[in-house]
């Protein structure tokens, strides 16, 4: 079987993380805050009690209600004042703009969003936001528009950077994410991409490497890993996706058929705190 170029890439990247330790720093420091802070038992202390004092978690939770105890709404404004029917026509534009940013908050559920975006930035050093458009569901009252923008919160090693030592995203020459998804929703991602059946055919289980946050692992016989590459081609984001073993988009452009070209990652990258020798991915502070 032969490797996509995205997977070498992938590889390249989880070989990074392990070569800094976040593979293993970031899961000690999940395991600390949710209480996890004795060390293996040995036939000598086996029997001994464990008392756990988490004051750790109390930590992270008053630095994200810090950051979190003000409400956050987006409001439109006209640009400029007009009189008469110029003027009424932009006030009406944007209480439009303002009511659809409010709608869209709430099916994104961007507070659940942002809490999670909190947690991580303070467990881990840097929290990220992800946002896509889900052509497969349906948005109540859209008419004849199919899908819908749709918000995840991702775990930092499972985002890759072009260059680990840049802070800005935006700056970036590309950014690649992981993602294990069951086979029989890629091969029906890559029908809709208008796939070849060798293509499908291709699309097959493989094995992921062990998280480290002591989660169940899947069922290596259903699941295999999404790769997401994002990147700019002439001022536009393009996007190739692939597995290890199938290439599923190359070149796809982010913009919707006649909108306006989309410039800007669809990510967001939060780090607690910049470090000299850290990236936007890869901040090393412990909350």
């Amino acid at each position: 079987m032969t490797n996509t170029e995205l997977w070498q890439e992938y590889e390249d990247g989880l070989m990074f993380q392990r070569k800094m330790g976040f593979a293993e720093d970031f899961p000690r420091y999940v395991r600390f805050k949710e209480g996890i802070q004795w060390a293996a038992p040995t036939p000598r202390t086996r029997n001994l009690p464990r008392p756990v004092f988490n004051i750790i978690e109390m930590f992270i939770r008053n630095k994200r209600a810090a950051v979190l105890n003000q409400p956050i709404s987006m409001t439109f404004s006209p640009a400029e004042s007009a009189a008469g029917e110029a003027g009424q026509r932009a006030e009406q534009n944007a209480r439009d703009m303002t009511d659809y940013a409010r709608l869209l908050w709430n099916r994104l559920g961007q507070d659940a969003l942002n809490s999670e975006l909190i947690d991580d930035a303070a467990t881990l050093g840097t929290g990220i936001l992800h946002y896509y458009y889900d052509d497969s569901a349906g948005a109540a009252g859209s008419g004849p528009c199919l899908g819908e923008i749709r918000g995840e919160s991702i775990d930092p090693l499972n985002v890759f950077f072009a260059d680990p030592q840049l802070c800005d995203l935006q700056k970036q020459e590309y950014v690649l994410i992981a993602s294990r998804r069951r086979v029989r929703e890629v091969r029906a991602l890559a029908q809709r991409l208008g796939c070849s059946r060798a293509i499908l055919a291709a699309i097959v289980p493989d094995t992921a490497e062990a998280d480290g946050y002591g989660t169940e692992p899947d069922d290596g016989r259903e699941f295999c890993t999404v790769l997401t590459k994002y990147y700019r081609k002439n001022g536009e984001v393009c996007f190739d996706r692939a597995t290890r073993s199938a290439e599923l988009a190359r070149g796809q452009r982010l913009t919707p058929q006649g909108g306006r070209p989309v410039t800007l990652y669809p990510l967001v990258v939060m780090a607690w705190k910049r470090r000299k020798s850290a990236s936007s991915g890869s901040e090393r502070q412990k909350g």
